[in-house]
């Protein structure tokens, strides 16, 4: 913990359970979700963003085959019409879509870091066109009577078949954050052109 210019080590017992602050299971980065239960929620309404719509029905397409093939098991999906964005699953949720498609984004979009506004992105001070780019991340959720887990934002596995040929690039490819490009398509390696890439402090 920093206290005025000076670090010192904290107790994880000290950090209050709803503080937004890095710690031991909560540290990214996004691959750090699929290290334990998750629950991946699908959208079932349409994006205003044609692009971005194609590109995340075909990037979660690619995640159900890659989970399939990789980890040898169907992934945990459901659709947003059959959760309570209000009262979410206990573990990590995986939201795929932006809040006009999928309504669990819609309802958590005040606490997470990407906020969509109109067709487009906003992350920080960066505004991003929404049919270019897509934002993924992970990030804590905090909910009344639940330990705190992670929200991922549009994002599976971030190694992908080309780092197959060995387990030491079965690795993750991405930190906490990251704004894809998908003028560039998805290939074997990346799910587009990595734009900007990040961690988020605390």
């Amino acid at each position: 913990m920093k206290t005025l210019d000076a670090w010192s080590l904290a107790d994880e017992a000290e950090l209050a359970p709803s503080a937004l602050t890095k710690r031991p299971r909560l540290q990214g980065p996004i691959d750090d979700a699929f290290m334990s239960r998750f629950l991946v929620v699908a959208p079932t309404g349409k994006s205003k963003n044609p692009a971005f719509q194609a590109w995340c029905e075909a990037e979660l397409r690619h995640f159900q085959g890659r989970w399939r093939a990789l980890m040898r098991g169907e992934l945990p999906l459901v659709s947003d019409n059959e959760v309570d964005p209000a009262v979410l699953p206990l573990g990590n949720v995986i939201l795929w879509g932006d809040a006009d498609s999928n309504s669990v984004i819609r309802h958590w979009r005040e606490h997470l870091p990407v906020k969509l506004e109109t067709q487009s992105w906003r992350l920080g001070d960066k505004r991003f066109d929404g049919n270019r780019y897509v934002p993924v991340c992970v990030y804590p959720l905090v909910q009344a009577g639940r330990e705190t887990s992670y929200i991922v934002l549009n994002s599976g596995l971030t190694f992908r078949e080309g780092h197959d040929r060995t387990n030491s690039l079965q690795n993750p490819k991405l930190p906490d954050w990251a704004i894809i490009d998908i003028t560039q398509q998805p290939d074997a390696f990346s799910p587009g052109r990595i734009h900007d890439a990040g961690f988020f402090d605390e």
